[in-house]
C-alpha cells in the first residue's frame, strides 16, 4: 500500500503543490482500508490523502500548504540552529521564515498535537542570540500554543570548550500543545531510591504548610520505577556517516514519539534532514511525513530508510518466509550493502537455533 502512497504523490506542480493522478479517488479509499487495518482511527483515515510514509523534497512552507488542517498528531523537529550548519548553501534561516513556518505547523497540527522543537543558540559577538527563547514566544503568544514543557537535552560532552564561559553540552527541547495534550504516556525508566518501601512522610500544601500523608497513601509502597526527569541524558550520534551536518540520536525521536503519540498516528517532520525521525516512526508504528528542502539529504533519507525496512522486514517477518536457510550457506545469498549483511546474521542464527543439525550432513552446527 506504500507504492500506491509514493504514486498518489510523486507529481508536483513548480511551487510543491499536488497534482492528483488519474484514478486518485480509488486509490485513496484503498489507502483508506488499509490505514484502518493498521490502527488509524476512521475518522483520521478519511484524511488519508496525507502523503504518508515518505520524505518530500521541498520547502516545507510550501508543501505544508497542501496538508488539511489539525491533520498532524505530532510535530518533532530540529530546525536549523542560527545557521550554525552549511546546509548546503541551500537554506536561509531568520525569524522572519520561521514566523511563517510555524504559523504553518500550528494550522496543520491537530487540536491535543504536540510540537517537539529541539534547537539552541549560536554565539555572536560574544552574546548568544536568544533565538530559541523568541521561537518559543513566538509560538506561545503568536500561535497560541501552550508551552507544554521546557526539556533539556544533556548530550554529556560538547566539541567546543571556550576560555571565558562554562562548556554549552545541552540542546533546548521545547513541547508545545494545541490546547491540552491529548496524548501523555509518560516514559518510567528512573529507578527509585526508596522502590518497595512504605510511603511515609508528609506534603507539602499551596500555602507551604505541610502535613502527613493519608492513611491511603500510607498503605501503597514506593514504585520500583518513577517518571523520567525532562533532562534527558542521550549522547549525541557518533561516527555520523550519513553525510548530514547534524543528525540527532534516533532514541531522542523514538522516546518523544512514544510521549506524545499513539500507535497509527501521523508524526511530521518539516526539517527531515537525514530521515531520523522517519525511521523512529518505523520503529514505534506510526506514519511519518517528512520534508526536506536540499536534494541531497533527501537522497540520504530515503536511503536509509530503505535499508531499515529491509532489515526490519527480516527480524520480523516468519523465518521460513524468508528462506533463512539459504541465507546461511556461502554462495547462495550475497549481501548488498550492511543492512543485508545484518539481516543475513540474524536469519542465520535464527536457524540455527531453530535447526540445531545441519540439514544436508545431519551434523549439528560447528560452534563460531
Amino acid at each position: 500500500m506504500t507504492d500506491c502512497v509514493i504514486l498518489l504523490y510523486r507529481t508536483f506542480n513548480k511551487r510543491g503543490g499536488l497534482v492528483m493522478p488519474k484514478g486518485y479517488e480509488k486509490m485513496r479509499d484503498a489507502i483508506k482500508e488499509d490505514l484502518i487495518k493498521k490502527g488509524m482511527s476512521r475518522e483520521k483515515a478519511v484524511m488519508s490523502g496525507l502523503p504518508l510514509n515518505q520524505i518530500i523534497h521541498g520547502d516545507c512552507l510550501e508543501v505544508m500548504k497542501d496538508i488539511p488542517d489539525n491533520s498532524i498528531d505530532l510535530v518533532v523537529t530540529s530546525p536549523p540552529y542560527d545557521n550554525l550548519r552549511d546546509y548546503n548553501n541551500s537554506l536561509h534561516w531568520n525569524m522572519e521564515i520561521f514566523s511563517k513556518i510555524a504559523l504553518e505547523i500550528t494550522r496543520v497540527l491537530a487540536c491535543g498535537g504536540c510540537i517537539v522543537w529541539i534547537v539552541n543558540d549560536a554565539t555572536i559577538k560574544g552574546s548568544e542570540t536568544g533565538t530559541s527563547f523568541k521561537q518559543a514566544l513566538y509560538f506561545k503568544e503568536i500561535c497560541g500554543l501552550l508551552l507544554h514543557d521546557t526539556m533539556i537535552w544533556n548530550k554529556g560532552s560538547a566539541p567546543f570548550q571556550q576560555k571565558n564561559r562554562y562548556i554549552n553540552c545541552f540542546d533546548y527541547m521545547f513541547v508545545f500543545s494545541k490546547g491540552r495534550p491529548k496524548t501523555t504516556n509518560i516514559i518510567k525508566d528512573r529507578k527509585n531510591k526508596w522502590a518497595c518501601t512504605q510511603i511515609h512522610g508528609t506534603e507539602r500544601l499551596p500555602n507551604g504548610q505541610t502535613r502527613q500523608k493519608s492513611d491511603v497513601q500510607k498503605s501503597k509502597k514506593v514504585k520500583e520505577f518513577g517518571s523520567r526527569l525532562n533532562i534527558w541524558e542521550i549522547n549525541p550520534e557518533k561516527n555520523n556517516r550519513t553525510g548530514h551536518p547534524a543528525v540527532f540520536p534516533e532514541k531522542i525521536a523514538i522516546d518523544h514519539i512514544l510521549t506524545w503519540s499513539n500507535h497509527g498516528d501521523v508524526v511530521l517532520d518539516p526539517f527531515a534532514g537525514s530521515g531520523t525521525t522517519a525511521i523512529a516512526c518505523i520503529n514505534t508504528g506510526r506514519n511519518f511525513i517528512g520534508i526536506e528542502i536540499e536534494e541531497k539529504y533527501v537522497k540520504i533519507a530515503r536511503e536509509r530508510i530503505e535499508k531499515h525496512k529491509k532489515l526490519d522486514k527480516m527480524r520480523l517477518f516468519p523465518i521460513s518466509e524468508l528462506e533463512a536457510g539459504k541465507l546461511q550457506y556461502k554462495g547462495l545469498y550475497e549481501p548488498e550493502d550492511e543492512a543485508d549483511k545484518e539481516a543475513k546474521r540474524i536469519a542465520a542464527a535464527t536457524w540455527n537455533k531453530n535447526h540445531p543439525k545441519n540439514p544436508v550432513t545431519s551434523k549439528p552446527h560447528k560452534k563460531k
